[in-house]
């Protein structure tokens, strides 16, 4: 199962049968949520379980998942893709708009070091996923590059503005995001003028224009 850019932004993937343990390879980052079944993430010798409710995230590379279907139901997740530079343009426009910053200090064995994370979803980024599934069904975003853009964007307010967890992480630990963290750390104080100083040099640099947006 490969992931590519010319795949749309959100996707919802449906399983009837058990197809055993499969190969998908992610070009992108993928933040998702299960809707109905049960998902299973190896790494090694271990597997981690995610259950209707979970919200998860899959970086860049190989991962080797197992989806159950459930009850007689089909098995049923939705999937938000995003590039790094899809996730710089996002937070930029959260941190010049809306003044968002993240100071995300958070750390455990289950998100150290790791590709995946999951956790069951908070209330409001399981309200977003049910609604996004409402509008993927009624295919409200065929082919409307905006529309994704505005869902996407509203995905990643939602954790980053959550408490410290471990789906947040993710989006610090990201190479381009943190190398636009030490450049606001050495920029100190003066945020808004130093983060366009920092869009200009980052523009320059070959398009890594990010960041004040964590706080020191």
């Amino acid at each position: 199962m490969n992931s590519s850019v010319q795949q749309p932004m959100i996707v919802k993937y449906v399983e009837s049968l058990h197809n055993g343990i499969q190969s998908q390879a992610l070009s992108r980052y993928a933040i998702g949520y299960i809707l109905r079944g049960t998902k299973y993430i190896y790494d090694g010798d271990k597997r981690q379980t995610l259950s209707r409710g979970d919200v998860f995230y899959l970086g860049i590379g190989h991962h080797y998942i197992e989806n159950f279907p459930e009850g007689g139901q089909p098995f049923e997740q939705v999937l938000f893709y995003y590039t790094p530079g899809d996730l710089q343009r996002i937070l930029m426009h959260l941190n010049i708009t809306y003044g968002l910053n993240i100071s995300n200090e958070h750390s455990c064995e289950n998100c150290r070091n790791r590709s995946h994370v999951s956790m069951p979803a908070w209330n409001s980024i399981r309200n977003f996923f049910i609604n996004t599934n409402n509008y993927l069904r009624d295919e409200d975003f065929h082919r409307d590059e905006t529309a994704e853009n505005i869902k996407m964007t509203e995905l990643i307010y939602l954790i980053a503005s959550h408490e410290d967890c471990c789906p947040q992480r993710t989006l610090r630990e990201q190479p381009p995001v943190m190398r636009l963290v030490l450049q606001t750390q050495r920029f100190g104080s003066g945020r808004d003028q130093h983060l366009m100083d920092a869009g200009h040099t980052a523009e320059a640099d070959g398009g890594y224009a990010d960041l004040a947006v964590f706080s020191r």
